[in-house]
Parts: structure tokens; C-alpha cells; sequence
């Protein structure tokens, strides 16, 4: 019989990476579902022969903006009481979840959850939104990673983070796989893109500080605003750029994602933290040159002058000289790492891990 495995991402937050990985483990031989919230507007979820289980935050996500996210903060504490059952029904061999919730409610979940099938979590951020969730939630996050029978990691980083906070669960590591851009729009010469949500620790701010130093670039910032995000078409005006920058802060609906980066000459990661970088594994089949901070996983993922460039983190200078100074020859390089991470490996390996358990 194949096995059977339940993915779970309730919020969705990786809707590429959950549809890449369950379409590798389906060609694998794999019976995948996929459970979590209803689709919105504008994404799109086509992997065929998978399951999926639209059963969380269902009333929440009719809601739009503040009143949404406030239903989903208390909608999580209930969600669970009808997937649980589901999810009992459908008899997986693994619950794989590849996000926590409610991380100080989670612990006695995923112990529930282990009455049914044993639980492997996938540790995207070592700290849950990269250090800058509630306090509530941090205190919740490593003792429920720690009800787990197994983590997964794609970074060495992140499995030391885990054993420093004290996580002594086993730990498999499995690489972060490309998520399918495609060409389908002409480069735009000296173009920057920074794509993804615009949140503190991308470091957005450190990017236009650094496009001052490059007066023939423009640059384009796409993705949905959060923390702070609207004080950055000020700081733009401020720093007498803002005729070079263009902000496209919101969901870009995915039939619109393969346009908009195309049109890029190189892309931008200049975080003050990061663990994986999903960002970063959708541009590298485009061939582009990757410019990004030597932080966390990106330090790991990038081979500094060979795939990309690294340079130190909030240091616009050296962000600057490192896109003056980019290399085609990188992103070619970078496309061909990318073929080198096929999910039919990287399923094979999830399929090794989940063996490990009983």
C-alpha cells in the first residue's frame, strides 16, 4: 500500500511549497492530501491527484482586512475540533504539518495529533515569524517542536537554533526545492525587484538606501504590506527616489506572479534574518543574478560569486557596490542549482524521513 501522508497547513502561508512538495510525493507513489484553509481570490492550487481539504478558517476568511485577521486569531482556537476527527477518518501513516498555528496551544495538538499518526513538523523559521511574533507565541514555539516525533529543516542554521533553544527531538534535513517561475515577460535593464510580503526583517528600508548609490536603477517592490510597510513610500520621497521606485504592495495574484518577474534584471533579498527563503528558490529558474544579505539560509543557499552575491546585512554600501557589480553568469548558475533540486528527489527524501518514525 502506499503511504498515506496529510499535509497540513492551516493558514496556507506556503501555498507553492505545499503544492510543490505534495506533487513530488504523489510522483513518488504517495497518497497526499492537503489541509487548510479555502482558497482566496487570485491563487491557484492544480496538482493532480491530490486531495485537498479546505476546513480551517472557513467563516474567518469570508471576512476581508483587520476583522479577518482578528477571527482568525480566535477561529484557531477552535478549528482544530473538526479537523481533528477528519484527519482521523482519513487514516494518514504521517500528519506532516508544515506550520504551527497557535504555537502555545499546539504542544497538546500535535500530542493529540500523535494518537492518530505520528507528527513530523517542518521548521521553516527556527523562530516563529522570525522573532517577531507575540510573546505568547514564542513561549509556545520550541516546547510544541518539541511534542513532535520528528523535525524537518532545510538549513543547517536552523537545526543548530533548534538544539541551542534546547529541541532535542530528531532532526532530518531536506533541501528547499525551486517553485516553478517562468519566463513569459521581457527584462526590464537595471530593474530591481524585491518580491514577497514587506515586513521589517526584509529590510526593504536598507534596499532604497542603497538605490540612492545606483542612479540609473529603478526599483519595484511587490508583495503585501505588513508591519511598517506604509512608512516606506515616505522614507522613498525622503531620500529622492521615489521617481525610481515603484511599490506594488498586495497580493499578486499568481496568474500575475510569472509577469511581474520576469521583467526583473535581478532580485533583491537584503533581510536582516531568514531561515529558508522561498523567494529565492521562485526566482532561480528565471537565470537572474540574486543579490542578498549572508544571513541564515541564504548564507547557506547562495554560493557567494558563483550563484549570486552575499554582502553583510543593513549595509547599503556594500548592497549597492555588489548590484553595480552583478554577474549574469550568476543567475545562469543559479538556474542550474535549481535543476539540481528536483522534487522527485526532494520527495524521496521527505519518504526516507517519514520511514525513520514507527
Amino acid at each position: 500500500m502506499p503511504p498515506r501522508i496529510a499535509l497540513v497547513d492551516p493558514s496556507l502561508f506556503t501555498l507553492p511549497y505545499d503544492a510543490a512538495l505534495a506533487g513530488g510525493l504523489l510522483g513518488q507513489g504517495a497518497d497526499v492530501s492537503l489541509w487548510g484553509r479555502p482558497l482566496r481570490p487570485g491563487e491557484v492550487l492544480q496538482v493532480p491527484g491530490l486531495w485537498f481539504e479546505p476546513r480551517f478558517f472557513v467563516r474567518e476568511e469570508r471576512l476581508a482586512g483587520t476583522p479577518r485577521r482578528l477571527a482568525k486569531a480566535l477561529g484557531s482556537l477552535g478549528a482544530w475540533r473538526g479537523v481533528q476527527p477528519a484527519l482521523k477518518a482519513w487514516r494518514p501513516d504521517r500528519i506532516h504539518l508544515q506550520w504551527l498555528t497557535a504555537p502555545l496551544l499546539d504542544r497538546g495538538r500535535i500530542q493529540a495529533l500523535r494518537r492518530i499518526a505520528p507528527v513530523v513538523v517542518t521548521v521553516h523559521d527556527a523562530q516563529p515569524f522570525q522573532g517577531t511574533a507575540p510573546a505568547l507565541q514564542r513561549a509556545g514555539w520550541f516546547p510544541s517542536l518539541q511534542a513532535a516525533d520528528l523535525l524537518l529543516v532545510h538549513h543547517a542554521s536552523t537545526e543548530a537554533t533548534l538544539r541551542a533553544a534546547g529541541v532535542d527531538r530528531p532532526i532530518a534535513r531536506v533541501q528547499h526545492g525551486p517553485l516553478a517561475a517562468r519566463r513569459v515577460a521581457a527584462v526590464e535593464p537595471r530593474l530591481l525587484v524585491q518580491f514577497g510580503a514587506v515586513k521589517p526583517y526584509k529590510g526593504h528600508d536598507v534596499l532604497l538606501r542603497a538605490l540612492v548609490h545606483l542612479p540609473d536603477h529603478r526599483l519595484l517592490v511587490a508583495g503585501p504590506p505588513g508591519e511598517g510597510a506604509e512608512r516606506l513610500p515616505a522614507l522613498a520621497s525622503e531620500l529622492g527616489i521615489a521617481d525610481r521606485v515603484t511599490f506594488r504592495m498586495e497580493f499578486v495574484p499568481e496568474p500575475e506572479v510569472d509577469a511581474l518577474l520576469s521583467r526583473a534584471d535581478a532580485f533583491v533579498l537584503p533581510y536582516r534574518r531568514a531561515d529558508a527563503s522561498g523567494v529565492l528558490w521562485r526566482v532561480a529558474e528565471l537565470g537572474r543574478p540574486v543579490v542578498a544579505s549572508a544571513v541564515g539560509g541564504l548564507a547557506e543557499d547562495l554560493d557567494h560569486g558563483v550563484t549570486g552575491a552575499l554582502v553583510p546585512p543593513e549595509d547599503p554600501e556594500a548592497l549597492a557596490r555588489a548590484l553595480a557589480a552583478r554577474d549574469p553568469a550568476w543567475g545562469v548558475a543559479l538556474a542550474q542549482e535549481a535543476e539540481r533540486r528536483p522534487w522527485s528527489g526532494i520527495a524521496e527524501a521527505h519518504l526516507e524521513a517519514y520511514e525513520r518514525l514507527p
